[in-house]
């Protein structure tokens, strides 16, 4: 008989030394949510992808580890120096996507522009440990997404404090603090003891009780899926023995102008933004939230009904733009009922679920890609990139401020403080799910056209064909 995920997860644990805590299934009577302080994780429900036994019928991609590396004592949490693995999966269009298991980081994912021209579209690096350094880039965050003001948070009548870090002389633990999920060595699931797709990479990680300064053991899950129709798929689940509170994200830091080699990134304040997001929460000095949504008609964060320039925010001298430093903003996504039927749901992608909806729509004008991004978040916070400090990447290519950006889909920065923006609390029994695909494609209209009569001569040139 087929085990339960917490069963089989259990002797993953065991074999792996992870960490000293029971994972096995509890048998459950209809009385044991009364129990105060259970000592093992439930059996979660069992989440749909890992679920189903899968029919092979192209083995194109195998998620095999590429290299090993030798993580640095002072690059991940804990003191721990560990061997971190690489992996990359293909699909069958010719897209690659390479991950770390430390931090579940995306290293790189190809993608090709208005004339098939394959580049990778993240900022990357040539050792998995250089993103744990800064900035979070391309890491999973959490438990808690974006910033907790003053480093501490109330639940249930207790206050909690995490890891608190000084950002512009206000307190904040930035991504869960200094030993956030981003500097964990996470775990590849193996297909032969749960089956899921090839074109797929599942990791999983048991953040301890405490860890961070949050309550609770807190498993969590997180897929990544590259599909046929150029859509890399992120899921998260995540299961708890005690009542704490969770909010994930995955920080990708997107340049569609392409990583060419030995050249500084292209600088992404002319790439063309729309939002389906009608609101925006307001700021105080500083960054820190107060929990007010502000209405983005009229002013420079409103990317509504076409497409903008991103340095329509950036360089904007709102007082809300220079609270931020720049554009860094936590907007929220309109309600179904302003959106168009067909937008709103998501046939876009490759399996429909109806609470998924289209936010966000990336156009690189030069090259023609577009990035269209649906979720099941409530708000998706928009950073152009202007902290991001001056680093070597892989293949000599530089980064600097504003050559990367990000669309961050999570619940509300700072929910815990604001309840009518609505709840991160997760309780025992309970499942947390986040679900938000990253759909690539080619605009019809936004391209550069010397660009694409250039490179077709090229590509005429180098076919042999006059």
């Amino acid at each position: 008989m087929k085990n339960t995920i917490a069963r089989k997860i259990n002797k993953k644990c065991n074999q792996l030394c992870l960490i000293v805590i029971a994972l096995g299934a509890l048998i459950v009577t209809p009385f044991s949510h009364c129990v105060a302080k259970p000592l093992f994780f439930p059996a979660p429900m069992e989440p749909e992808f890992l679920n189903k036994v899968y029919d092979h019928y192209i083995v194109h991609a195998t998620g095999e580890r590429c290299i090993s590396y030798f993580v640095h004592e002072d690059s991940l949490c804990q003191g721990e120096a560990k061997d971190v693995e690489v992996y990359a999966i293909t699909n069958n269009v010719g897209s690659v996507l390479k991950m770390s298991n430390l931090g579940c980081t995306v290293m790189s994912l190809t993608m090709p522009d208005v004339v098939g021209v394959f580049e990778n579209v993240l900022l990357e690096f040539e050792n998995p440990e250089d993103y744990t350094k800064s900035d979070q880039i391309s890491t999973i965050c959490g438990r808690v997404a974006n910033s907790t003001s003053f480093g501490k948070f109330m639940l249930d009548g207790v206050e909690y404090n995490t890891n608190e870090e000084i950002d512009s002389s206000v307190k904040k633990a930035l991504y869960s603090g200094k030993l956030g999920l981003d500097k964990k060595k996470w775990h590849l699931l193996e297909r032969k003891n749960f089956p899921y797709k090839d074109n797929q990479l599942v990791f999983y990680y048991v953040s301890p009780d405490k860890e961070d300064g949050f309550p609770g053991n807190l498993l969590i899950f997180a897929a990544y899926t590259l599909t046929d129709n150029q859509e890399l798929v992120v899921e998260f689940y995540a299961f708890t023995d005690k009542t704490t509170i969770c909010n994930l994200t995955q920080k990708l830091y997107f340049n569609l102008g392409g990583i060419k080699e030995n050249r500084t990134a292209k600088n992404i304040e002319n790439t063309l933004v729309r939002l389906n997001c009608d609101r925006v929460m307001e700021i105080k000095k500083g960054g820190i939230p107060t929990g007010k949504l502000l209405s983005v008609e009229g002013t420079d964060l409103d990317f509504r009904n076409d497409f903008y320039p991103i340095s329509k925010a950036s360089k904007s001298d709102a007082e809300q733009i220079k609270f931020a430093y720049g554009l860094k903003h936590c907007f929220f996504v309109e309600p179904p009922a302003k959106q168009n039927h067909d937008e709103s749901t998501f046939a876009l992608c490759s399996f429909y679920n109806p609470q998924l909806k289209v936010i966000a729509s990336v156009v690189d004008p030069y090259n023609g890609r577009q990035l269209d991004i649906a979720t099941d978040q409530q708000s998706v916070v928009f950073y152009a990139g202007g902290f991001i400090g001056k680093h070597l990447g892989s293949s000599g290519c530089n980064y600097e401020a504003n050559t990367a950006f990000c669309l961050d889909t999570q619940a509300p920065i700072d929910a815990q403080y604001h309840a009518h923006l609505g709840s991160i609390r997760l309780a025992p029994f309970q499942k947390y799910t986040s679900k938000t695909v990253y759909k690539f494609s080619v605009s019809e209209y936004e391209y550069d056209v010397e660009y694409v009569k250039a490179t077709r001569k090229k590509q005429r040139t180098e076919a042999g064909v006059k």
